[in-house]
Protein backbone atom coordinates (compact mmCIF):
# COMPACT_ATOMS: atom_id res chain seq x y z
CA UNK A 1 0.00 0.00 0.00
CA UNK A 2 3.15 2.61 0.55
CA UNK A 3 4.31 2.06 -2.88
CA UNK A 4 0.83 2.99 -4.17
CA UNK A 5 0.10 5.58 -2.05
CA UNK A 6 3.92 6.69 -3.24
CA UNK A 7 2.67 6.69 -7.05
CA UNK A 8 -0.13 8.81 -6.31
CA UNK A 9 1.71 11.78 -4.82
CA UNK A 10 4.01 10.96 -7.48
CA UNK A 11 1.42 11.25 -10.03
CA UNK A 12 -0.59 14.32 -8.48
CA UNK A 13 3.14 15.99 -8.60
CA UNK A 14 3.36 15.45 -11.78
CA UNK A 15 0.00 16.33 -13.49
CA UNK A 16 0.46 19.68 -11.36
CA UNK A 17 3.30 20.18 -13.04
CA UNK A 18 1.44 19.44 -16.51
CA UNK A 19 -0.88 22.64 -16.05
CA UNK A 20 0.74 24.81 -18.51
CA UNK A 21 -0.65 21.93 -20.78
CA UNK A 22 -4.28 22.91 -20.36
CA UNK A 23 -4.95 24.30 -23.88
CA UNK A 24 -7.08 22.24 -26.19
CA UNK A 25 -5.00 21.74 -28.72
CA UNK A 26 -2.53 19.91 -26.14
CA UNK A 27 -4.98 18.56 -23.12
CA UNK A 28 -6.02 15.58 -24.76
CA UNK A 29 -1.90 14.43 -25.69
CA UNK A 30 -1.05 14.97 -22.20
CA UNK A 31 -3.55 13.01 -20.60
CA UNK A 32 -3.43 10.19 -22.44
CA UNK A 33 0.36 9.99 -22.08
CA UNK A 34 -0.54 10.34 -18.27
CA UNK A 35 -3.41 7.64 -18.79
CA UNK A 36 -0.89 5.28 -20.33
CA UNK A 37 2.20 5.63 -17.94
CA UNK A 38 -0.12 5.19 -14.70
CA UNK A 39 -2.98 2.60 -16.11
CA UNK A 40 -1.16 -0.11 -14.46
CA UNK A 41 -1.35 1.65 -10.91
CA UNK A 42 -5.09 2.17 -11.82
CA UNK A 43 -5.42 -1.39 -12.71
CA UNK A 44 -3.77 -2.51 -9.28
CA UNK A 45 -5.95 0.20 -7.56
CA UNK A 46 -9.11 -1.22 -8.76
CA UNK A 47 -8.16 -4.51 -8.33
CA UNK A 48 -6.99 -3.97 -4.66
CA UNK A 49 -10.66 -2.15 -3.93
CA UNK A 50 -12.32 -5.56 -4.91
CA UNK A 51 -10.25 -7.81 -2.29
CA UNK A 52 -11.84 -8.70 0.98
CA UNK A 53 -15.53 -8.64 2.27
CA UNK A 54 -17.68 -5.61 1.31
CA UNK A 55 -16.34 -3.57 4.83
CA UNK A 56 -12.86 -4.11 3.69
CA UNK A 57 -12.92 -3.34 -0.06
CA UNK A 58 -15.03 0.25 1.36
CA UNK A 59 -12.13 1.22 3.45
CA UNK A 60 -9.49 0.26 1.24
CA UNK A 61 -11.54 2.57 -1.04
CA UNK A 62 -11.24 5.19 1.64
CA UNK A 63 -7.64 4.72 2.16
CA UNK A 64 -6.86 5.71 -1.30
CA UNK A 65 -8.75 8.10 -1.78
CA UNK A 66 -7.56 10.31 1.07
CA UNK A 67 -3.79 10.11 -0.62
CA UNK A 68 -4.28 12.67 -2.74
CA UNK A 69 -6.06 15.06 -0.78
CA UNK A 70 -3.85 14.93 2.44
CA UNK A 71 -0.83 15.45 0.12
CA UNK A 72 -2.99 18.72 -1.12
CA UNK A 73 -3.58 19.46 2.00
CA UNK A 74 0.05 19.53 3.05
CA UNK A 75 1.09 21.26 -0.24
CA UNK A 76 -1.48 23.91 0.81
CA UNK A 77 0.02 24.60 4.00
CA UNK A 78 2.98 24.82 2.83
CA UNK A 79 2.29 28.19 0.40
CA UNK A 80 2.99 31.25 1.46
CA UNK A 81 0.01 33.38 2.60
CA UNK A 82 1.02 35.79 -0.40
CA UNK A 83 0.42 33.21 -3.24
CA UNK A 84 -1.69 30.76 -1.80
CA UNK A 85 -4.59 31.54 -3.62
CA UNK A 86 -3.44 31.03 -6.45
CA UNK A 87 -1.47 27.62 -6.17
CA UNK A 88 -4.44 26.47 -4.53
CA UNK A 89 -6.59 27.16 -7.20
CA UNK A 90 -3.87 25.38 -9.25
CA UNK A 91 -3.58 22.02 -6.87
CA UNK A 92 -7.63 22.44 -7.28
CA UNK A 93 -7.16 22.52 -11.54
CA UNK A 94 -5.02 19.80 -11.45
CA UNK A 95 -8.17 17.39 -9.50
CA UNK A 96 -10.23 18.51 -11.99
CA UNK A 97 -8.59 18.05 -15.37
CA UNK A 98 -6.63 15.40 -14.56
CA UNK A 99 -6.96 13.49 -11.39
CA UNK A 100 -10.54 12.77 -11.06
CA UNK A 101 -10.56 12.47 -14.72
CA UNK A 102 -8.06 9.99 -15.08
CA UNK A 103 -9.67 7.79 -12.28
CA UNK A 104 -12.75 7.73 -14.19
CA UNK A 105 -11.40 7.13 -17.78
CA UNK A 106 -10.86 3.83 -16.73
CA UNK A 107 -14.48 2.91 -16.24
CA UNK A 108 -14.35 0.36 -13.59
CA UNK A 109 -16.49 0.54 -10.39
CA UNK A 110 -13.78 0.87 -7.65
CA UNK A 111 -11.82 3.55 -9.76
CA UNK A 112 -14.79 5.35 -10.12
CA UNK A 113 -15.53 5.05 -6.13
CA UNK A 114 -12.09 6.13 -5.54
CA UNK A 115 -12.07 8.92 -7.89
CA UNK A 116 -15.81 9.65 -6.24
CA UNK A 117 -14.78 9.34 -2.64
CA UNK A 118 -11.29 11.19 -3.37
CA UNK A 119 -13.62 14.42 -4.34
CA UNK A 120 -15.95 14.18 -1.57
CA UNK A 121 -12.56 14.45 0.80
CA UNK A 122 -11.18 17.35 -1.19
CA UNK A 123 -13.86 19.16 -0.61
CA UNK A 124 -14.12 18.46 3.09
CA UNK A 125 -10.84 19.43 3.84
CA UNK A 126 -10.94 22.34 2.41
CA UNK A 127 -8.00 22.94 0.57
CA UNK A 128 -9.16 25.47 -1.39
CA UNK A 129 -12.32 28.23 -1.05
CA UNK A 130 -13.48 26.46 -4.76
CA UNK A 131 -15.49 23.31 -4.88
CA UNK A 132 -14.89 20.36 -6.70
CA UNK A 133 -16.68 18.18 -9.01
CA UNK A 134 -16.52 15.39 -10.51
CA UNK A 135 -15.46 15.10 -14.18
CA UNK A 136 -14.78 13.47 -16.86
CA UNK A 137 -11.79 13.36 -19.72
CA UNK A 138 -14.77 13.68 -22.76
CA UNK A 139 -16.65 16.48 -21.00
CA UNK A 140 -13.54 18.26 -19.89
CA UNK A 141 -12.24 17.49 -23.57
CA UNK A 142 -15.30 18.69 -25.32
CA UNK A 143 -15.53 21.94 -23.44
CA UNK A 144 -12.63 23.27 -25.09
CA UNK A 145 -14.18 25.79 -27.84
CA UNK A 146 -13.26 25.82 -31.47
CA UNK A 147 -13.17 29.34 -32.82
CA UNK A 148 -11.87 30.99 -35.95
CA UNK A 149 -11.37 34.66 -36.13
CA UNK A 150 -12.89 34.83 -32.51
CA UNK A 151 -16.49 33.41 -33.35
CA UNK A 152 -16.93 30.31 -31.36
CA UNK A 153 -18.30 27.20 -33.41
CA UNK A 154 -20.13 24.31 -32.64
CA UNK A 155 -18.64 20.56 -32.46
Amino acid sequence: MDRIKGQLTEMFDEMRGQLGEFRRKTYATVFKAAFEKYKDLLAEIEALCGEGSKEEQEQTVLEIASVIPDHGREEAEKMRQLRKGKETVDLNMTMAVYIVPLFMYVRTENCEKVGEAMVKLWNKRGITPLRLGSSTFETIESGFADTILGIRLKR
